[in-house]
C-alpha cells in the first residue's frame, strides 16, 4: 500500500502582514494542492491523507472552496481531510456545512468523528483523532488502544498535534499526543499534523510539514511525506518529496567596515522572484555605505517576491573628511550638519532617509 500524507494546508490564509505581494503566497497555498494532486495520480497511490488545518479559518468564503475542490480534482482517489485547531468540526460549523454542499466530490471523506474509515479496495482502516475544538486539553488518540479493525487491514493513525516531549511544551498543553501512540494503538504509521516542518518522531510516526513554506523558520517544509508498507505490520518506508515553490529565508548582519557591506551585497545576488527575503541589519554604516544600502534595498525590492527589510539598528558614523568632501551647497549643506549634530535626538529612520536623499541632492548637483 502506499499514500500521500500531508498537512497544514491553510486554504485562505491571506498573508496580508507582507503587503501587497502577499496574494501570491495566498494563490500558491491552491496551487500547491494541484501539485500534490497530480504527483499522487503519477504515483498511482492508494489514497491521500490530510493531517488537519484544511483551511486557514473557520469559515472560508466560497471562492476558496471552489478553487481547493478544483486543484483536488487532479487526484480521482479518496481524500481523507482531518480537522484541525484552525478548522475544528465544531457543531454547525465548516465540515457540517461542507457534507452537505456538493463542492467535492464523493472521494473527499471528512473526518469528523472517531470512527474509522474503511477502505476495502487497499485494505486499509483510518483512525481519525478530529479536533472538535481549538483545543482539545488532551490526547485525542488514547482511542486508538482500544480499536479493532477487520483482520489484515492495516491500520493508520490521523492526528494534529504536539507529540508530548518533542515538539514547544505550549503546544503540548493544548493538544497533546502520546510519542509511543503508534506501538500502543498498533499502527502501521501515524500521520500527523500541526508542525510545519517535515519531521520523523519515530519509524512510524512523522509529520508531514505544510507542503508550501510559510514563515521565516528552518522547519524543512515544502514538501509532503509518500508512505509505502508492504504489508500489515510491516515498517513503513517514508520518503520525502518536495511540493513547494517559494522559498523563504532570514538573515541577520552586523556591519563594520566596507567590506562587511560587500559581503552582505554578494550573499543576496542569489535571490529572485521565488524568494520570501526577511534582513535585519545592524551595526554601523559611514555616508557613502548608507547610500549603498538604500541602493541596495530598492534593488533587492524589485528582484524578489518579498523583502521585509530592517536596518533601524545601523548607526551613521562619517568617515574622516566625508563631510567636507561632500558636493552639498548652501541650505542642503547646512541641513545635514545639523542632522548630523542632532542625530541622537532624532527618529533612526527619519535621520537615515533624511540623509539618503540630501546625498541624492549632492549627487543631481
Amino acid at each position: 500500500m502506499k499514500f500521500l500524507h500531508t498537512s497544514d494546508w491553510q486554504a485562505g490564509e491571506t498573508f496580508q502582514f507582507l503587503g501587497e505581494r502577499s496574494v501570491y503566497l495566498k494563490d500558491a497555498r491552491f496551487q500547491v494542492v494541484e501539485r500534490i494532486a497530480q504527483l499522487a495520480a503519477e504515483e498511482r497511490v492508494d489514497f491521500i491523507i490530510v493531517a488537519g488545518d484544511v483551511f486557514e479559518f473557520s469559515r472560508p468564503d466560497r471562492v476558496s472552496l471552489q478553487r481547493l475542490a478544483r486543484a483536488m480534482s487532479l487526484y480521482e482517489g479518496p481524500w481523507l481531510l482531518l480537522p484541525g485547531n484552525h478548522d475544528p468540526a465544531t457543531p454547525n460549523g465548516l465540515w457540517d456545512q461542507l457534507s452537505d454542499d456538493a463542492v467535492f466530490t464523493s472521494e473527499v471523506l471528512f473526518m469528523t468523528t472517531d470512527v474509522p474509515i474503511l477502505l476495502d479496495r487497499c485494505t486499509a482502516a483510518i483512525l481519525p483523532a478530529p479536533l472538535q475544538a481549538r483545543y482539545a486539553g488532551r490526547d485525542l488518540t488514547e482511542g486508538f488502544d482500544e480499536i479493532e479493525t477487520p483482520p489484515g487491514y492495516y491500520r493508520i493513525g490521523v492526528a494534529h498535534g504536539a507529540v508530548t516531549g518533542i515538539l514547544p511544551e505550549a503546544a503540548e498543553a493544548n493538544n497533546p499526543i502520546a510519542a509511543d501512540r503508534a506501538e500502543r494503538g498498533r499502527l502501521d504509521y501515524l500521520a500527523l499534523g500541526d508542525w510545519h516542518g517535515f519531521y520523523r518522531v519515530n519509524e512510524r510516526t512523522y509529520y508531514s510539514g505544510t507542503p508550501e513554506t510559510d514563515r521565516f523558520r528552518a522547519n524543512d517544509s515544502g514538501s509532503v511525506a509518500f508512505v509505502t508498507i508492504a504489508q500489515p505490520g510491516a515498517l513503513p518506508v517514508i520518503e520525502q518529496l518536495p511540493t513547494g515553490h517559494f522559498a523563504w529565508h532570514e538573515h541577520t548582519w552586523v556591519l563594520g567596515s566596507q567590506l562587511d557591506l560587500d559581503g552582505v551585497a554578494h550573499e543576496l545576488e542569489v535571490y529572485g522572484p521565488a524568494d520570501v527575503v526577511k534582513i535585519t541589519i545592524q551595526g554601523y554604516v559611514d555616508l557613502e555605505g548608507l547610500g549603498m544600502l538604500n541602493a541596495l534595498e530598492e534593488e533587492l525590492r524589485a528582484r524578489v517576491l518579498v523583502l521585509d527589510w530592517d536596518i533601524h539598528e545601523v548607526e551613521v558614523i562619517p568617515a574622516d573628511g566625508e563631510l567636507a568632501s561632500l558636493s552639498l551647497q548652501g541650505v542642503n549643506g547646512l541641513v545635514l550638519e545639523r542632522l548630523m549634530e542632532r542625530r541622537g535626538d532624532l527618529d533612526a529612520g527619519v535621520f537615515r532617509r533624511a540623509v539618503v536623499e540630501l546625498l541624492s541632492l549632492g549627487r543631481e548637483g
